[in-house]
Formats: C-alpha cells, structure tokens, sequence
C-alpha cells in the first residue's frame, strides 16, 4: 500500500472553455436538424474534464429538448490545446479547452493565474475568475483571439508526486521535478532549489518510471487517472 502524506498547494488548474465566435457559413438548428457542435479534450475518458464535458454536453441537450448536441471528443484526438485553440480562432472547431498557460500567448495578463502559492482555498481562486479579472480575460479573448469564453472546468490545487519524501521546502534540493512550459511554476521551484523540467504532460509516466525525473506536480486527479501512484512513493497533498 502506498503511503500517502502531506503537501503544499502551488496554485489551481483550471481550464478555460474556449468558443469560436463564427462558422465559415451559418447554420440553423430544428428539432429534425439539430445543431451538433464538436467540443475538444485533451484529457481521456478517465478524467474529470471528460465527465464534466459529458455533464455540459448533457445539460445542453436536456435544456434545448435535444436541437443542440456537443460531441466530446477526447484524448487530444483533434490535437493539443494550442492547436485546437487555434482552430477554434479559425473558426474550424467549435468548442477547445485551454489551459491558462496556452492562453496567456494570446493574452499575457493571463500568466498572473499561474503563479504559485496565488490562492489559499479554492472560494479565492474562483472569486478571480468570477470577478473583475474573469471579465478581462473575456474581453481580451474576445478582441484579441476572436473567441468566447464559456466558463472554467477544474481539478483542484495542484500537488507533487515524488519516488522520496518531501517534508519541507529544503527537501526539493536537486529534486528533478516536471512542470508545465511556465516561467512562474519553473521560477518557484528553482526557488526551492529543484531542477525544473518542462514535458508535455503524457510523458510524465514514462519519465517517472525511468528516472528521466523524480516528481512530477499536477492535481490529485490527474495523479488518480493516469496512474503516477504506480512510479511514485509518495503523495504530498494538503
């Protein structure tokens, strides 16, 4: 049985919904025709993401009396968040999800979301995104890529998954840690004095179980489906 102990919280993942604001060609909906919408996931079936997906996707139907249907298609099928994003701008998808370090090459400000230790409890973090700095992100979304934002999905804080203890900040010496492609998460643990590595998060198992790393940080979630207890010791939430 793994042993599972305590951890810091470094900031909340969410992920934005992004919609394209036009098609090439207008489409109308009946209930013999109804209107099909493809939303893309990156994440697989396993995931929270999907099941909340599938519940947006069920809300909707319910609510229109089926004249509106979204696809969820998952796995990065229709490619990754950047690439999809940008279908999205191009009015080729009709639904992405992003997260906020993809966005922020559109809209810089978004980076603020990203930086550790920014929330302490999840009531603060959605505040943000509900309040004042929520509606830029829409405004610059708009003006700036072309899309709208429809809401947020979330796994909750994130958390690191080690092969040895990590008790306190000290602990993370020389620690070669996977983080997202972010100057901020990368920043805190240089900080602690970690080795930073930046993967794209499907290489994270693989890379644990090889040495190429030994801690990797990510929602308990994320930790759950796909399998990181299996190559790591220890879980450090709180």
């Amino acid at each position: 049985m793994r042993k599972f102990l305590c951890i810091f919280i470094t900031g909340l993942m969410l992920m934005t919904l992004s919609g394209c604001t036009g098609q090439k060609e207008a489409r109308v909906y009946t209930k013999e025709k109804p209107l099909v919408l493809r939303m893309s996931l990156t994440d697989g079936e396993a995931t929270c993401y999907y099941q909340g997906a599938k519940e947006v996707s069920k809300r909707v139907y319910d609510k229109t009396g089926g004249r509106i249907q979204i696809n969820v298609i998952p796995g990065a099928a229709l490619g990754g968040e950047r690439g999809t994003t940008e279908l999205a701008m191009n009015g080729d998808l009709d639904i992405a999800t992003s997260a906020n370090s993809v966005l922020s090459n559109w809209i810089p400000e978004m980076a603020i979301l990203d930086q550790a230790y920014l929330w302490k409890n999840s009531k603060e973090a959605h505040a943000a995104v509900d309040g004042d700095i929520g509606k830029l992100i829409e405004r610059e979304a708009k003006e700036r890529m072309g899309i709208h934002v429809i809401g947020y999905m979330e796994s909750g804080f994130r958390d690191v998954f080690s092969v040895k203890p990590i008790e306190k900040p000290e602990d993370f010496k020389g620690v070669k840690i996977r983080t997202i492609q972010n100057r901020y998460h990368m920043a805190a643990f240089k900080s602690f004095g970690a080795m930073p590595i930046a993967l794209p998060f499907g290489e994270q198992f693989t890379a644990l179980q090889q040495g190429t790393i030994d801690a990797c940080e990510n929602g308990v979630s994320g930790c759950y489906t796909n399998g990181f207890y299996e190559v790591t010791d220890i879980v450090k939430i709180s």
